[in-house]
């Protein structure tokens, strides 16, 4: 039994399901590439990878955030296209997530 991902919802299906007992929409019939995801528009996107989860976390819950950028992508929209934030920029905000915990928890 072969499980693959939908391209509606990104949840598991059979590989036989013809559509998403999910959310209706047709059988992917290539399973999706581990760490890849094919989503196509914003909505598609799950909450925690989304820019306002990730700007929100680094306000109330900067842990959050840093689990998140460790995790995956996050996902932005510009000029009506679906983005990711380059690894330069992941890269920049893991360190200045560290680093603060580093100055916040350091004795004086």
């Amino acid at each position: 039994m072969s499980m693959v991902f939908c391209r509606g919802c990104g949840k598991e299906i059979h590989e036989t399901a013809p559509t998403c007992p999910h959310c209706g929409a047709p059988a992917n019939p290539q399973p999706q590439a581990q760490g890849k995801n094919n989503y196509t528009s914003y909505d598609q996107v799950p909450w925690y990878r989304k820019n306002w989860f990730a700007i929100l976390c680094f306000f109330i819950f900067t842990p959050g955030l840093l689990i998140t950028l460790l995790t995956g992508d996050v996902y932005y929209v510009r000029k009506g296209e679906l983005k990711t934030y380059s690894m330069g920029g992941k890269i920049f905000l893991i360190i200045w997530v560290i680093l603060s915990f580093v100055a916040v928890f350091s004795e004086p």
